[in-house]
């Protein structure tokens, strides 16, 4: 990217902000999913938190350590909620702030925007996902696909 070698890319961040600081200006964004308006506009939901397993590994566990895998998804959301980006960061490993903890805050504070606070999944979620899997896993392709059936809520009871 900073030697002009590449014309496009999907990136996260704080990736793109230490991009940014590196080349001295704003990398050109095609499509921005930092925001719940961007998510909106992109994806058609304005939640970006997303969760796959696969099924047999989901069979094979416990339902007991289902449940409080689960269960410990609301707690984690709502720990990010009440916290600033700055705290944390600070219980974040610091490789992850790529030189810039500063940034990196200022970045997941403005991420935490686009959490699901619930941890729920919604039709419109699961939606957007499918969406993504057919243009990014050739075995989707045009299948008819159940949405009732790929997620579950069942364990955030």
């Amino acid at each position: 990217m900073e030697n002009g070698q590449v014309d496009a890319a999907v990136m996260l961040e704080p990736d793109i902000s230490v991009l940014a600081k590196r080349i001295g200006h704003a990398p050109k964004i095609i499509a921005d999913v930092r925001t719940p308006e961007g998510l909106k506009e992109v994806f058609g939901t304005s939640s970006g938190r997303r969760r796959a397993l696969r099924q047999d590994r989901l069979a094979a566990e416990e339902p007991r350590n289902r449940q409080e895998a689960r269960c410990g998804d609301p707690e984690t959301l709502q720990w990010i909620s009440d916290h600033s980006g700055e705290e944390i960061a600070a219980k974040m490993p610091q490789k992850y702030a790529g030189g810039d903890e500063k940034q990196y805050a200022k970045v997941i504070g403005e991420l935490k925007k686009t959490l699901n606070t619930t941890g729920e999944f919604t039709e419109e979620g699961a939606q957007a996902v499918l969406e993504t899997q057919r243009v990014a896993n050739p075995e989707v392709g045009d299948k008819e696909i159940d949405l009732s059936k790929t997620y579950t809520n069942e364990y955030l009871k």
